[in-house]
């Protein structure tokens, strides 16, 4: 049965029929990176930056349901390791627990890694299970080259280096998805001041840029990276203190490996698995 402890009573939610700027705006309130999506308090799915990002949209205009990402649900009895599963192979960070009918809270990812620091894996050196040569982009490289990238690779954040290729900063999702969805938004409010012809030369500048503009004025300082020497629960406690999803592994300058909440959550259901 999942611990009552992993339950939490708070989450975020938004219509299905919200506009994408509303879901933009609650994620960007909340510091989140996903929302339940209900139908008249019924779950429906849900809706993260990772879908925002792979759908072209204008955010005033399109509604919820079109970016709507279907997962597995709880019921509460469900054993630790067939919630790791669940949560594991629907590629989600969070599970919604519902009972009769209704959403009574959410299991979330960063609450069941904390569970690992407890176990015999606490003073495992992070190196052991880190993904190494992890994937970078320099630093003068196009926003839309580095959206691309995330996009193929289904990742959130990307190191960004030097033409040494030392560590400078990390590119994250969230950044381009505010930064440039909400110019987005605010184009298409001034709209009804222009000519048709204004209309789309405006569009058209938007794509330019979001495709042009150099991925170093809008990756952010890196404000924790990991060493390959550190264990897995210093690890753990880092992510919960940054609430991160994921940490560059650091070692000379170079970004050597990056480790990240999904690693943790298939390392737990390995050693579940096996016990």
């Amino acid at each position: 049965m999942v611990n009552e402890r992993l339950i939490k009573k708070r989450y975020i939610a938004v219509d299905i029929s919200d506009s994408i700027s509303a879901l933009i705006g609650k994620l960007k309130q909340n510091n989140a990176k996903t929302a339940l999506v209900l139908d008249k308090n019924k779950f429906e799915g849900i809706a993260d930056t990772h879908r925002l990002i792979r759908t072209k949209i204008n955010p005033t205009e399109v509604r919820v349901k079109k970016i709507i990402k279907h997962i597995p649900t709880l019921n509460g009895g469900e054993s630790l390791k067939e919630t790791i599963r669940l949560m594991y192979t629907g590629e989600t960070r969070i599970l919604p627990v519902i009972k009769d009918k209704k959403v009574i809270g959410i299991v979330h990812s960063k609450d069941i890694i904390q569970e690992l620091a407890k176990t015999k894996h606490a003073d495992k050196k992070i190196k052991e299970i880190m993904t190494l040569e992890p994937i970078t982009i320099k630093q003068d490289s196009s926003v839309g080259e580095a959206i691309s990238i995330m996009k193929e690779k289904h990742i959130s954040r990307i190191p960004v280096v030097d033409e040494q290729n030392n560590l400078i900063n990390i590119a994250a999702l969230t950044d381009f998805m505010y930064k440039f969805t909400l110019r987005q938004q605010s184009k298409t409010e001034r709209k009804g001041r222009e000519s048709p012809a204004k209309r789309t030369k405006s569009f058209k500048a938007q794509k330019t840029d979001l495709n042009k503009f150099p991925v170093k004025n809008i990756a952010t300082p890196i404000l924790v990276t990991a060493s390959p020497e550190d264990t897995l629960e210093r690890v753990i406690e880092k992510m919960e203190r940054f609430d991160i999803s994921s940490i560059v592994v650091k070692e000379d300058k170079k970004a050597v490996g990056i480790i990240t909440t999904r690693d943790f959550l298939r390392l737990f259901l390995e050693d579940l698995i096996t016990m």
